[in-house]
């Protein structure tokens, strides 16, 4: 059998296709960074359920919030009703509930988040807050 010679293949440039790939890939890279990197600022907010309970003898507003602005009104409950009240915006370690009767403050508590818990997140309005 003969040797054979063969000649080294010259260098040729990628193909348009292998550069299309590598292209996919990079852009594919690029989504799973920005993907990765938003994820926490994509995560919805914690919520929580609360039951109110309101025994007074007129209708409260209940506003929470961590102790600084803004408030969030969570439900306006008329005398004497519980109701559920669902999603609320979860404020934190330390919640400020703000009783309102026609707009007009009667009522504030600090209430610590570790005592909403044991109380399972059920709020009764205080004695004595009915305007």
């Amino acid at each position: 059998m003969p040797p054979t010679i063969t000649r080294p293949m010259p260098h040729q440039a990628p193909t348009r296709q292998g550069r299309a790939v590598a292209g996919w890939v990079a852009a594919g890279v690029a989504a799973l960074a920005v993907a990765v990197g938003a994820g926490p600022v994509l995560d919805p907010p914690a919520t929580v359920d609360f039951v109110v309970v309101n025994p007074s003898a007129a209708a409260v507003t209940v506003v929470v919030s961590d102790g600084s602005p803004p408030e969030l009104p969570i439900a306006t409950i008329d005398p004497g009703e519980e109701r559920p009240v669902q999603e609320v915006l979860d404020q934190g370690e330390t919640w400020t509930v703000t009783y309102r009767i026609a707009g007009e403050v009667v009522g504030e508590e600090t209430v610590a988040r570790a005592d909403l818990e044991r109380q399972g997140f059920r709020l009764r309005v205080p004695e004595g807050v009915d305007g």
